[in-house]
């Protein structure tokens, strides 16, 4: 019987290693972005991005995108899957759509859209399945809906226990994008 159980524990083993393996390497496919916290306020900075940064799909600190800058597009963005922390995409006045941000999957911190004028929609985000923080929406006069935001699982919360603020944006008619949530622990502050 004990020379039975060896070969077991001998497969067991390589099987464990084997698991082990790839878990590892599938952690060492995120590549990390050469610099903490970054902030793009122009178009030519966006299109820059990976000349800049280095090929990376995780930022290890935030992304502010915008600032009365020019961006009109973040199409160049296309490989980004973790922020770490807060991403923020503000006061674009001519930015009208959110589609380079298709292969995001994780927002660490908090995810904000404010002052962006001409955005209608989040089309492009539907991969987004979690934000660590709280999820806020304001100013954004043409964002009709969030829909896209289906694909989002979990939304943590702030420090006043709050997960989603809805503020002041005019033409925002649903809140479906939030039907898939499974957790949230926070208000929803409108």
């Amino acid at each position: 019987m004990a020379t039975q159980s060896f070969p077991k524990r001998v497969a067991v083993l390589f099987l464990v290693a084997f698991l082990a393996a790839l878990l590892n390497s599938a952690n060492s496919l995120a590549q990390d972005c050469n610099q903490e916290n970054i902030t793009l306020t122009q178009q030519s900075e966006v299109d820059d991005f990976q000349a800049t940064y280095g090929f990376c799909t995780r930022i290890v600190g935030e992304l502010v995108i915008g600032h009365y800058g020019d961006i009109v597009s973040l199409d160049a963005l296309t490989d980004l899957q973790i922020i770490e922390g807060n991403l923020t995409i503000s006061n674009n006045k001519e930015l009208v759509s959110v589609s380079g941000l298709a292969t995001l999957a994780r927002v660490g911190g908090k995810l904000e859209f404010y002052g962006n004028e001409k955005l209608v929609s989040l089309d492009g985000m539907m991969n987004l399945a979690e934000v660590g923080h709280e999820l806020r929406f304001a100013w954004n006069e043409s964002l009709v809906d969030f829909s896209a935001l289906h694909g989002l699982h979990q939304i943590g919360q702030n420090e006043y226990g709050v997960s989603v603020v809805l503020n002041n944006n005019a033409s925002l008619t649903n809140a479906d994008g939030l039907i898939g949530l499974a957790s949230m622990p926070g208000t929803i502050d409108i």
